[in-house]
């Protein structure tokens, strides 16, 4: 049986066979150190609960998330789509 989402820190999701995804509880300062371990195992990634137009500039210009979970899908898809080359 496969985990879907851990949203535990990153080194429960790592010792776990069965994650699949790592979302954690803080959105906020999750490092480029964290987020280089997570992919090197091969997780997707992904942010929650993003509200803010700060943090979703910041977490879609980085472009190594897998996913956003929001209340505010059209904020996301507008930013998104603004900032794209």
């Amino acid at each position: 049986m496969k985990t879907l989402l851990v949203e535990l820190e990153l080194e429960t999701a790592l010792n776990l066979r069965t994650c699949l995804a790592w979302g954690p509880r803080r959105t906020s300062n999750i490092s480029a150190h964290e987020i280089k371990k997570a992919k090197e195992k091969n997780l997707l990634l992904f942010a929650w609960t993003l509200d803010k137009k700060d943090l979703l500039d910041d977490y879609l210009l980085r472009k190594n998330f897998d996913g956003i979970l929001t209340n505010y899908p059209a904020l996301v898809c507008c930013i998104h789509l603004c900032t794209k080359e």
